[in-house]
């Protein structure tokens, strides 16, 4: 398997300080280079990502997007290839994220009775090396059913939004979260159909988590990749006998 190259991304220089590969390749971390003799003074590290077993490295390398300067000179803001966001804090060198993704899998779909059970997979992973990220459950649908609207659901047909007809509650107090170590993962199943109002005849649907951490010290937007789901009328369980 092979991909275009990575795009090259300008690196920022601050007086003697200059941020970013000279080449403009840059994978992880954020090399910080004296900028009078290039010689490389220390690298940031901004994320890790797990390599999928048995598929290439180089095709799994994810690389800076972008690199900006904040409005107010304070920050680096960084996106990556995988739309992840990050600010680093010039003075501190301190990194946060200003997002977290998320990854969404279908696992099944089934028609019961006249409703269909749509299930997916919701993981998240902590990429950082920098202490616990803490996730509010609520926000992540890790609950006895979904207590909010968290994800998007569209008609692949012309945009039609699914409506949600689940519960919406206020959310947990503080203290309501899983506690991420770094490059721990954590997952939950969701039946989507049990919330989300599938026509019964079925049709092509585009799937997207996105919400917020609340409540979180770790106060960004958690989000995923789009899926698609095609419920057709032959998925029909067989009746018992």
């Amino acid at each position: 398997m092979s991909r275009p190259p990575p795009a090259r991304v300008a690196p920022i220089v601050l007086g003697a300080i200059q941020y970013g590969d000279t080449r403009g390749f840059n994978l992880n971390s954020l090399a910080v280079i004296d900028a009078r003799s290039g010689q490389r003074l220390r690298t940031i590290e901004l994320y890790r990502y797990a390599l999928v077993p048995g598929l290439e490295t180089d095709v799994q390398d994810v690389f800076f997007t972008s690199m900006s300067l904040s409005e107010d000179g304070k920050e680096l803001l960084i996106e990556n290839t995988r739309g992840h966001r990050f600010a680093v804090e010039l003075a501190s060198e301190q990194v946060r994220e200003l997002n977290h993704p998320c990854e969404l899998k279908l696992l099944s779909t089934a028609k019961q009775g006249q409703r269909w059970q749509v299930l997916v997979e919701l993981s998240t992973t902590h990429t950082s090396g920098r202490g616990p990220f803490l996730l509010d459950r609520l926000s992540f649908g890790d609950s006895d059913g979904l207590r909010n609207d968290l994800f998007e659901v569209t008609s692949r047909v012309d945009g039609r939004e699914v409506a949600y007809r689940g519960e919406m509650v206020k959310r947990a107090p503080p203290g309501h979260f899983v506690e991420l170590a770094p490059g721990r993962r954590h997952e939950v199943r969701i039946d989507l159909g049990k919330d989300y109002a599938f026509p019964e005849r079925g049709g092509a649907f585009r799937i997207r988590y996105r919400h917020h951490n609340h409540f979180s010290p770790d106060d960004v937007d958690l989000y995923s990749n789009v899926i698609s789901v095609d419920l057709a009328a032959s998925q029909r369980k067989p009746s018992p006998s």
